[in-house]
């Protein structure tokens, strides 16, 4: 089988497991399920898939010379994501500083889906491979980098900014080294980490996307509450979900969704207003940044040491972001 990436190139797959797991429906779903939760409904700009994700997670793992249960682990890695990706936070109550919602069913997402066959087909540890915590290359604590890190953070240049060229430039200077991901060069990895920073401020904390989330889980929530839709639906994909619920004549709904525009302008309110309740949505906030590795005459270094003024930056970033942001919208 032949794969193709857009940022990483054409790959062919002999691996009998790998290809029969993108055959599977479960898989499929993703190509249907949003990275950015709300971002084709505000229709800001472009979005894409949790499949492209996987599929690229997977790919940049098996560049770099990981081991084919790192490459299955990276492929099912966001398998269990509900429709919309991390609304399933909100709606289910997730403080995004811990577990995410996905995370909390992958398990038994896997046990109850016919990827449980097929790793067991072929003689494969489902639960080591279903555990993150077992593959460095896949997974790292913020503020490392790490390939489900990397690859978000790619395809948000490529998709979100249209920064093709320099997806590609940082992908070309990633390497291995003690099973983690690093870049070869110190000016790539403090640029990098640098724009990652610029990700976090103008698209992953950004206002609009933050209380947009919040919006569509009201929407959500209200929608199962009058059992417009049943949780099993959130397990579909977006536009599955949203064109049921869309069918309602709910008033309360259909202004909420009137909401979900280019045009949302939430704002923060003020102390006062907020020891007074005076506010539509309180939100937590998830900073990132990352402080990326690169090797420098053999030895393993840091962006941020390198780079003050970008440390100053995070800090001030972190310090801003690190509370709740508490909005109200028109």
């Amino acid at each position: 089988m032949i794969v193709r990436d857009s940022i990483y190139g054409q790959f062919k797959i002999e691996d009998k497991v790998i290809v029969e797991l993108l055959k599977d429906p479960s898989i499929i779903r993703l190509k249907k399920v949003t990275q950015g939760g709300t971002i084709d409904i505000l229709k800001i700009h472009k979005d894409f898939s949790r499949y492209d994700h996987s599929i690229g997670c997977m790919l940049l793992i098996r560049y770099l010379g990981g081991s084919l249960n790192e490459q299955i682990a990276a492929l099912l890695h966001d398998i269990s994501h509900t429709a919309f990706s991390h609304v399933g936070d909100v709606v289910y109550k997730k403080d995004e500083n811990k577990e995410s919602y996905h995370e909390l069913i992958k398990k038994d997402y896997i046990y109850k889906s016919n990827i449980l066959n097929i790793l067991k087909k072929y003689n494969l540890n489902v639960d080591y491979i279903e555990n993150e915590k077992n593959f460095t290359l896949l997974e790292k604590p913020l503020p490392d980098i790490c390939a489900d890190r990397i690859d978000y953070s790619l395809r948000s240049l490529y998709v979100y900014q249209n920064k093709k060229s320099k997806a590609k430039k940082y992908f070309k200077h990633l390497i291995k080294y003690n099973n983690e991901i690093m870049f070869d060069d110190k000016d790539i990895a403090i640029e990098y980490s640098r724009d990652f920073l610029n990700l976090d401020i103008n698209i992953y904390n950004n206002i609009v996307n933050r209380t947009s989330y919040y919006i569509l889980s009201d929407v959500i929530k209200r929608a199962l509450k009058l059992s417009i839709i049943k949780e099993s639906d959130l397990l579909e994909y977006d536009q599955y979900v949203f064109n049921k619920i869309k069918k309602t004549k709910d008033t309360k709904i259909n202004l909420l969704i009137s909401k979900l525009n280019k045009d949302l302008k939430p704002k923060q309110v003020s102390r006062k207003q907020i020891s007074l309740k005076n506010y539509k949505y309180k939100i937590i906030n998830k900073v990132r940044f990352v402080n990326a590795k690169f090797i420098n005459n053999q030895k393993v270094e840091y962006s941020l040491d390198y780079d003050l003024k970008l440390k100053k930056d995070i800090r001030e970033h972190r310090d801003k972001y690190k509370k709740l942001m508490y909005v109200n919208i028109d």
